[in-house]
């Protein structure tokens, strides 16, 4: 491909005008792109050493999940909302069989259903019929002792429509009869095991909620310890105030806070405290809290040493206001008992004067 006037120009600048630039120029040009057209690489003047080729844009080779799916459903005509309906849903039948393995493993392992009861459960099932009709010749002996196992057979086939045709009303009705007085049976006699459906529905759900419980863990930890390191930053100093006009600037010690980080950013403290819904403004008041009570004795050290300090200086005159010259003036202060007592415990000298 031919080169145009300003990559010839770059190149005899960089290279020096040899023989080879001189071939390129010789051959035909082609109109060349628009000046700083990014695709072809040109830029908007010909570089030079002392300003050097700037970089070139790329075209954008990553797109978001959004993105994808607005191509996608632009190009195939559908109305994709996310990737998740993507995924192949299980059949039905197979997620009722997982779900019966699941609920027999739970049932097992606590104890709420023998392994025998169960098999025997399964093998009722295929006789339904046979269930039903023991639950009859059983009432019918109760009420009539002398009827004959012939004539309860007869009495149970004429009641539930077993000699009419398979096709008749009576047959069918009859089947649906038996069908649901089966389902009564089954579950007076396998109390326990219709039992176990109850107490895993309660089990999934309580998983279910400790999964999304401990997402929003994993979600909120980030946020929980980024409020935390801020607010034990805003508490590296702290100004009390003494009086409506005073008051000092107290720096607490850093031990102390990496201490009371350390335990806000427990493990257990972080998830108990997220599970609550503490948010930011309620961590940096329990840290202030905390910080208070563990830096109480410092805090109430410091600010009594520094107002004795600014106490003292002000009747040393720094600033002046005080003489605490020997000598005595006319206008010297003459200090109260308070005031002595008050220089005694700061340790300052007591001027002869008011002795």
């Amino acid at each position: 491909m031919a080169k145009t006037d300003a990559e010839i120009a770059f190149l005899k600048q960089t290279f020096g005008d040899v023989e080879a630039i001189k071939k390129l120029s010789e051959q035909p040009k082609e109109d060349a792109p628009p000046v700083g057209d990014v695709k072809k690489g040109v830029p908007d003047t010909p570089p030079t050493p002392e300003s050097p080729l700037p970089a070139i844009e790329t075209a954008k080779t990553e797109m978001s999940d959004e993105e994808l799916i607005e191509l996608i459903n632009k190009r195939k005509g559908i109305s994709l909302k996310s990737f998740d309906e993507l995924i192949p849903k299980e059949d039905p039948a197979v997620a009722a069989e997982r779900r019966e393995a699941k609920k027999m493993a739970f049932a097992f392992e606590k104890g709420l259903i023998k392994k025998s009861e169960y098999e025997n459960y399964i093998s009722d099932l295929n006789k339904k019929e046979a269930i039903v009709f023991s639950d009859f010749a059983q009432y019918a002996k109760e009420i009539d002792p002398e009827l004959s196992d012939e004539e309860i057979k007869d009495e149970f086939n004429d009641i539930y429509g077993r000699n009419a045709d398979e096709t008749s009303s009576k047959y069918k009705i009859g089947q649906r009869k038996i069908e649901q007085l089966s389902e009564t049976l089954l579950k007076k006699k396998y109390a326990s095991y219709f039992d176990i459906d109850n107490k895993f529905s309660q089990y999934e759900s309580e998983l279910s909620k400790k999964e999304q419980e401990d997402k929003n863990i994993l979600a909120q930890a980030p946020l929980f310890k980024e409020s935390v390191e801020e607010a034990v930053k805003t508490f590296s100093k702290m100004t009390f105030a003494v009086d409506d006009k005073t008051s000092y600037e107290v720096e607490l010690p850093a031990d102390v806070l990496d201490s009371i980080k350390k335990s806000f950013l427990d493990k257990d403290f972080v998830v108990d405290r997220i599970k609550s819904g503490m948010g930011k403004d309620e961590i940096k008041g329990a840290l202030e809290i905390a910080v208070l009570k563990q830096s109480f004795p410092t805090i109430l050290k410091t600010i009594i040493n520094k107002d004795r300090l600014e106490y003292a200086k002000s009747l040393q005159g720094v600033p002046s206001t005080f003489s605490l010259k020997t000598e005595a003036t006319p206008n010297k202060k003459v200090f109260s008992d308070k005031e002595k007592e008050y220089l005694k415990k700061a340790g300052l000298p007591i001027p002869e004067s008011t002795n």
